[in-house]
């Protein structure tokens, strides 16, 4: 393993630490497939795909600990397990990506990495937490390519990036030689942006924002949420005493605190339901860090 080689791994582990489970940054989703890419590009293929698996099996058992709900002992072999399925966008980047001419083969990667996110996705009992596509909930821009390709168009935005920069490395950056690679990609990048812009300008004037309040427990009237200035419409009926409620799609709110809007006249009551009931039920009894109040692996509550 060759010095060039680990300055490029190390990045990519540290970064690793910020992508899913108690962090969430949205530079270090771009950062660390990069990262692991010029690594695997600089090894050999057994010993990249090592080095790969091993960094993310650290980074994870910093980021997963006591999230991942299983007795400690077991927790390395899940991590060994959970990170197999990443190893294979490199592999396709190693294998399949010199089958295809000039800067297309940079589109292997992120093809790769897409059907492995959503493969994951739809067989683990988990679904899409953990993907790539909420890093960038703070990039109203980009995350906008959502309601056209779903989540999966975020990834591979990003990973197409990894993969972009990868292939420019190894070309030297001779403008020569990765010219149409440039364009390529940066005409992509441009209609994606440009299309977020052009939506968010579009729903500017015609969209409502109201806060929606995630409550959990025996709640009376008076500790339900309330939404300022809720018009009848949006009433959706006052719970008895006693009713068990939670907000049913908050993203990036957690249970630490209950704001409350000062002006509200009307109250909005959201039933408890899906994935909201599911984090709302007892933890785990063997496992005495889930007995916490707050709901294990939710981000604390942003107070506005």
């Amino acid at each position: 393993m060759t010095l060039d080689a680990m300055i490029w791994l190390a990045p990519g582990a540290g970064a690793n630490v910020f992508i899913s489970g108690r962090w969430n940054r949205a530079f270090a989703a771009w950062l660390a497939p990069l990262s692991f890419l010029l690594y695997s590009q600089a090894m050999p293929t057994v010993p990249a795909l090592l080095g790969i698996w091993i960094a993310t099996i650290a980074a994870m058992a910093v980021s997963h600990w006591r999230i991942i709900p299983v007795p400690g002992f077991v927790y390395p072999l899940v991590l060994a397990f959970l990170v197999l399925p990443l190893l294979l966008p490199y592999l396709a980047d190693r294998w399949l990506s010199p089958l295809l001419p000039g800067p297309a083969r940079t589109l292997m990667f992120p093809l790769a990495w897409v059907a492995v996110e959503y493969l994951g996705a739809r067989t683990n009992p988990f679904g899409t937490w953990g993907a790539a596509a909420y890093t960038q909930a703070g990039h109203r821009l980009l995350v906008q390519l959502a309601a056209l390709t779903g989540i999966w168009g975020v990834p591979f935005v990003i990973a197409w990036f990894a993969a972009f920069v990868a292939w420019a490395v190894s070309q030297n950056f001779a403008w020569g030689a990765i010219r149409d690679g440039v364009v390529l990609y940066g005409l992509a990048l441009a209609a994606v942006l440009g299309y977020g812009m052009w939506r968010l300008r579009r729903t500017a004037a015609t969209t409502r924002t109201v806060t929606v309040v995630p409550l959990v427990g025996k709640l009376h009237r008076r500790g339900c949420a309330r939404i300022a200035r809720a018009d009848r419409r949006q009433v959706q009926g006052v719970p008895a005493p006693g009713a068990r409620l939670q907000a049913t799609a908050v993203t990036g709110v957690g249970l630490r605190g209950l704001p409350t809007a000062p002006t509200a006249t009307r109250a909005l009551y959201v039933p408890l339901t899906g994935p909201a009931r599911a984090a709302a039920r007892p933890r785990w009894p063997w496992m005495p860090w889930t007995s916490k109040k707050e709901p294990v692996g939710l981000p604390p509550m942003r107070q506005e």
